[in-house]
């Protein structure tokens, strides 16, 4: 782009100088729903031992009438000859002594589950009412930002730059081609890295194949080129799809891309995308009819703005930005801090990197972000656990097959509703 499972609750722990992580399972979001749901699991608890302090105090009257009555009538047998000891053993006695001690015991376990419970809903409920003071600055930033993209799709639509039109997919001969997958996040970063060295507006899907069936991972390219209404859906008119009309014509070709690839209704799918890719990696994951189509199990983004788009409650996330990019920060919204959302931002020292272009920086380039995988490849991040699982199966797969595609928008001259294009979805 030019312009600008369940885990079991883990602490968040520091990070290393260079790399920040938010979101995920030890991310403040995910932590508090712990809290609340621990919370609630102590009321319940202290509820049950409740009953049980009250079932055991019955049960002590009961034994109290039963062992002084028996007493009481051995002692009048004995008619006042021999005393209620040589009458009565001394079991129920002890019986009834233990059983005391034993609600004793339970009451006091019962009244320190039930102030611990409180406490953590008071700690819960002075952090909620920080967030709300917290929350209602954000919605004012948000406000500000909306009317902003509105205004921003006002002049585009007046500058004649939202000409989009469908796309047509066309299967390029040499594909299908066997080729090799790292099952981590710098393997799937090298995916980005071979559909960047494609012809313009090259399409790649990846099948890792298993006994069991196939993953199918869907590549997707930065902005390439200059033009706003070019034939290459990845010019810069591409980022208008994505930030003003959510994908439209993208999704509906990556969908043709996976059913040409092979995938079938309800095969996993994961999608990687590079800058303006990242953007529409998001709307893809978002279309109504591939996810109803197929399980979309983890979406990755690298240096994309994707702050202000939304994601799909079953699928995991990671965000690659670094502190250097202008273009993560294009959007004022930064990524929420969700259970499934993972950014991770790096704050290397960046290297110039020889023989290309100024661009939008060396912070924006590809190989900026490949080495910031191998980093986080060798730290321990608990909040990336569940998209390693999933990348894991990558990399166990017997035989990964590329498939090219090369995309083009149809010609000016071709019927088109661009009034029906649909907005893309706010947060």
């Amino acid at each position: 782009m030019t312009l600008a499972h369940r885990q079991e609750f883990t602490p968040a722990q520091p990070r290393e100088p260079g790399v920040d992580v938010r979101g995920g399972v030890a991310g403040i979001a995910f932590q508090w729903e712990e809290l609340a749901a621990g919370t609630a699991s102590l009321h319940r608890l202290a509820t049950e031992v409740e009953t049980v302090v009250q079932e055991l105090a019955r049960q002590v009257r009961v034994l109290e009438l039963g062992t002084f009555s028996a007493l009481a009538e051995c002692a009048l047998i004995a008619g006042g000859n021999g005393t209620s000891a040589e009458c009565f053993s001394r079991r129920g006695l002890d019986a009834v002594e233990a059983a005391r001690e034993s609600r004793v015991a339970l009451g006091v376990v019962h009244a320190d589950l039930a102030a611990t419970a409180q406490m953590l809903a008071a700690s819960r409920a002075a952090y909620l009412v920080a967030e709300a003071f917290a929350s209602s600055a954000v919605a004012r930033a948000a406000a500000v930002q909306e009317a902003a993209a509105w205004w921003a799709g006002v002049v585009t639509e007046s500058a004649g730059l939202t000409d989009l039109r469908p796309i047509v997919v066309e299967r390029r001969a040499a594909t299908g081609s066997i080729t090799s997958l790292e099952g981590n996040l710098e393997g799937l970063l090298g995916t980005l890295e071979s559909v960047e060295g494609d012809p313009d507006g090259s399409l790649e899907i990846l099948a890792a194949e298993n006994a069991d069936g196939a993953v199918y991972v869907v590549v997707l390219p930065g902005t390439q080129g200059e033009s706003f209404n070019s034939s290459n859906p990845f010019d810069l008119g591409g980022n208008i799809e994505a930030m003003q009309f959510g994908s439209t014509y993208v999704a509906e070709a990556v969908g043709t891309a996976l059913e040409q690839s092979g995938a079938r209704p309800g095969d996993q799918v994961m999608i990687a995308g590079y800058s303006q890719g990242g953007l529409h990696a998001m709307n893809v994951a978002a279309d109504e009819q591939i996810r109803a189509r197929y399980d979309i199990e983890l979406v990755l983004t690298v240096g994309s703005p994707t702050g202000a788009m939304v994601s799909g409650p079953d699928t995991e996330y990671v965000h690659l930005e670094h502190i250097d990019d202008v273009v993560p920060n294009f959007v004022t919204t930064d990524n929420p801090d969700e259970r499934h959302r993972v950014t991770v931002t790096l704050r290397n020292e960046v290297p110039e990197f020889i023989g290309e272009g100024k661009g939008l920086g060396p912070a924006h380039k590809l190989a900026n972000y490949q080495q910031g995988a191998a980093a986080i490849e060798a730290d321990d991040m608990a909040s990336l656990a569940p998209a390693a699982s999933a990348l894991a199966a990558l990399g166990s797969a017997a035989v990964v097959r590329r498939h090219h595609f090369t995309l083009r928008r149809k010609p000016p001259d071709a019927p088109v509703a661009k009034t029906n294009l649909p907005l893309a979805p706010q947060r």
